[in-house]
């Protein structure tokens, strides 16, 4: 869909073809644009282009009405028409309008680049979510198509990418030398997938730990 930017009233638009004046009113037509008079027609059933003079005029209250250049034209005195070429037109009034995506309850989409899950849709097109990660469990409502993106086969990677650091640092007990046991003091880095994964590996140490202590 072609969504039209503020046009001032009575510019008027050339369309020397059929084929301009056809794509000019279905532009019209798809953000409003009625003709003038109480046409029992719409923009889509009547172009009345016969001839390479034809223009159509933009007035107020989203209408529109034809003229043939080779009559004169009647406007307000006070208005100062705009003559535009239907290139003219779309370079300065129209830009493409982005599809939105389209979810369902269950989807899994991103917000503020997190994973959350599609509890609801509402009747006016937002989406209730509630948080993937276990840690945060949020529940977010009611947020439009816009502000979410898909969750790609890419930010699936990404996410299984997060790691989660857990630094030990061990020495073996040497009351009697403090610079030898400083030498001898160990320091690693382990990386977990998950939290349930960095958690186990803290109970196994305590275990070891408790089991090893001198009592």
């Amino acid at each position: 869909m072609m969504k039209l930017k503020p046009i001032p009233n009575y510019a008027i638009v050339h369309t020397p073809t059929e084929a301009e004046a056809k794509e000019l009113l279905a532009i019209l037509h798809e953000n409003g644009y009625k003709w003038s008079g109480n046409s029992k027609y719409n923009l889509l059933d009547r172009h009345y282009w016969n001839t390479d003079d034809m223009c159509y005029i933009i007035k107020p209250y989203k209408t529109i009405a034809g003229w043939n250049t080779r009559f004169s034209l009647s406007v307000h005195s006070f208005e100062k028409p705009i003559f535009l070429t239907f290139a003219e037109f779309k370079e300065w009034y129209c830009e493409e309008e982005k599809n939105q995506p389209k979810f369902s309850k269950g989807d899994m989409v991103v917000y503020n680049g997190k994973p959350y899950l599609v509890e609801a849709v509402t009747n006016m097109g937002g989406y209730y979510l509630y948080s993937i990660d276990t840690e945060e469990c949020d529940h977010l409502a009611a947020l439009p198509a816009s502000e979410l993106e898909p969750y790609t086969g890419r930010m699936n990677w990404q996410q299984e990418q997060k790691k989660y650091i857990l630094q030990i640092c061990y020495a073996p007990l040497l009351p009697d030398d403090i610079k030898l046991q400083a030498q001898q003091t160990v320091m690693a880095n382990l990386q977990f997938r998950t939290t349930a994964d960095r958690d186990k590996c803290i109970e196994e140490i305590n275990a070891i730990v408790e089991k090893y202590s001198m009592k």
